[in-house]
C-alpha cells in the first residue's frame, strides 16, 4: 500500500511512451526529483519490470516476483486512464486493449 500511494502522487506529464502496442510497453519516467534521471518500465511477455533501484532490489530478489515499484503501479494507472485521443501515433492502440494482452 505504500508504493501505491507513492504512485498516486507522481504527475502524468512525467511519462513519456516510447512504445505501446499488444507486445510491448515501454514508459519513460523522468524523475521528479533530478529531471536528468530517467527509469524505464517495460512489460514483455506478460512480464513487467523497472530499472529503478527499489524494483531491482526488491522485486528482482524474488525468483516469482510480485513486487511493483511506483513507477510501475503509476504507468499501469496511467495506461488504464489513458485515452485514444492522448496517444499521438496511430500505430499505438488504446491502452485499455494492451493491457489485458500477455499478462500486460
Amino acid at each position: 500500500m505504500k508504493q501505491l500511494a507513492k504512485a498516486s502522487v507522481l504527475l502524468d506529464e512525467n511519462i513519456n511512451v516510447l512504445h505501446l502496442d499488444e507486445e510491448l510497453i515501454e514508459l519513460e519516467f523522468t524523475s521528479e526529483t533530478d529531471p536528468k534521471k530517467k527509469y524505464l518500465v517495460s512489460c514483455w511477455g506478460g512480464n513487467w519490470k523497472c530499472d529503478c533501484h527499489d524494483f531491482h532490489y526488491h522485486g528482482l530478489n524474488l525468483e516469482h516476483s510480485s513486487y511493483c515499484c511506483k513507477h510501475l503501479l503509476k504507468g499501469i494507472m496511467y495506461l488504464n486512464n489513458c485515452k485514444k485521443s492522448e496517444i499521438e501515433s496511430d500505430e499505438f492502440k488504446t491502452a485499455d486493449k494492451v493491457v489485458g494482452n500477455n499478462g500486460c
